[in-house]
């Protein structure tokens, strides 16, 4: 694989990698719950899968399953029932009786950090995800490429979304850590319901 086509891969990569999604409003939220060592277990969970996943669908084992309509509307209902979860525990968090704390201890106490599963789980129902991996490999893995290629671009995929979510981990702890009150769950609860019904109405 040549430099120049690494170089436009990148470039292709970048904007969707860091537009705002599940995976990124994840992150940030979580980053700003419980910092970034919080949140390792689940972002090395997530990209796992990721290079797992993207390695197999670039070598065509999974293409064809991806390609249905009816699964990919599945795969947006489920993730969008997952964030609705995580909403709700946001939102029990916040009429928790107990006296208003610090945020990010009073959420720690009350449930733990997202776990590697999490973050697995999280990838799994991600349709971003699956529709930047199909759109990258229709543009930059030609018929004749090889595993080395298909390799090299699922590396360069993974590791620009690791980027990607521990930048968007940092600023969601810079904007929303200085929140010292329980409701700053209530922010995190409309976030996350406001990500799933965009991805439900799309």
């Amino acid at each position: 694989m040549s430099l120049q086509v690494l170089v436009a891969l990148t470039a292709f990569l970048f904007p969707l990698a860091y537009s705002p999604g599940p995976g990124n409003m994840f992150f940030a939220l979580n980053g700003a719950r419980f910092g970034l060592k919080g949140i390792i277990p689940s972002l090395l969970g997530y990209h796992v899968a990721t290079f797992v996943v993207t390695l197999a669908i670039g070598y065509g084992a999974a293409m064809s399953l991806l390609a249905s309509p009816v699964v990919a509307r599945v795969l947006v209902i489920l993730s969008a029932l997952y964030l609705a979860w995580i909403a709700l525990l946001c939102l029990r968090s916040m009429l928790d009786p107990s006296p208003e704390t610090d945020v990010s201890r009073q959420v720690a106490q009350a449930q733990p950090a997202p776990s590697f599963w999490a973050g697995m789980m999280l990838f799994l129902f991600n349709p971003k995800a699956y529709a930047i991996i199909g759109a990258m490999f229709a543009a930059f893995a030609a018929r004749h490429s090889n595993a080395a290629d298909i390799a090299i671009i699922t590396t360069i995929f993974t590791f620009n979304n690791i980027i990607a979510f521990v930048v968007w981990a940092a600023l969601g702890k810079f904007l929303l850590g200085p929140l010292k009150s329980r409701y700053a769950n209530g922010l995190y609860a409309m976030a996350f319901v406001g990500v799933a019904i965009w991805m439900v109405m799309r």
